[in-house]
């Protein structure tokens, strides 16, 4: 219709191919619809809207393709039948590989001024706060079934924060034994006055955990000083 609707994905980095539902007629940007764009921090949402003189029926249906730019935290989805043994000396290791600075749902925060400071981003708990009084980031996820990455440190002047932990998920029918170490750690911040990622999650579903190893999904450390 003449109401702009949003496509699905941002940062489309291709033209829109618009069709029929048989993708025999081809519509024409300009012509039968408009593509808008929008951007809202650093994010580019992208809407058709239906001219008045389409050849598209007023409440049609039409295909639009593209491609699109997407940043996609990363970590392990495992679900084996069987059990699992991460034995001594091996590890499951997501540290630093969620989200960065300025994304996550609890992607810390930066203070005012010249030179200013980042906050510690918050996942399983809230982000710590800098020295300057940049609030951290939310807490967002589970305690005991974390869904979510975690989210990026909070910028300074100097450049971005850490980045959050990764996600760990592990099913399993039978025990789960970690002698080794499984690990989505935050990574600290390297840029002065930056905020440090949150950590992630790790959910382990199986009838029994044992084993001597550790699991850690800790938040990282801020600048010294600042962050």
């Amino acid at each position: 219709g003449t109401t702009p609707d949003e496509l699905t994905n941002s940062n489309i980095i291709s033209p829109l191919l618009v069709t029929d539902p048989t993708q025999t007629i081809f519509y024409t940007n300009g012509v039968d619809y408009l593509e808008i764009n929008q951007t809202n921090e650093n994010i580019i949402y992208t809407e058709i809207e239906l001219t008045t003189n389409s050849s598209i029926p007023d409440g049609g249906t039409v295909l639009v393709s593209y491609s699109y730019d997407a940043m996609v935290p990363v970590g392990l989805d495992l679900t084996v039948t069987g059990g699992v043994w991460v034995s001594n000396g091996c590890e499951i290791d997501a540290d630093g590989i969620g989200y960065s600075t300025g994304f996550g749902p609890g992607t810390g925060s930066s203070s005012s001024g010249t030179f200013f400071d980042g906050s510690g981003g918050g996942d399983g708990g809230s982000g710590g706060m800098s020295l300057s009084n940049a609030v951290g980031g939310v807490c967002y996820d589970s305690l005991y079934q974390p869904a979510f990455p975690g989210s990026g440190g909070g910028a300074s002047y100097a450049g971005n924060g850490g980045n959050g932990g990764g996600l760990i998920q592990i099913t399993a029918g039978g025990n789960v034994e970690i002698d080794g170490v499984i690990t989505a750690n935050g990574g600290n911040a390297t840029n002065p006055r930056a905020g440090g990622g949150s950590g992630g999650g790790i959910w382990i579903s199986a009838p029994s955990v044992s084993g001597a190893g550790s699991i850690t999904a800790n938040g990282a450390a801020g600048a010294p000083g600042y962050g």
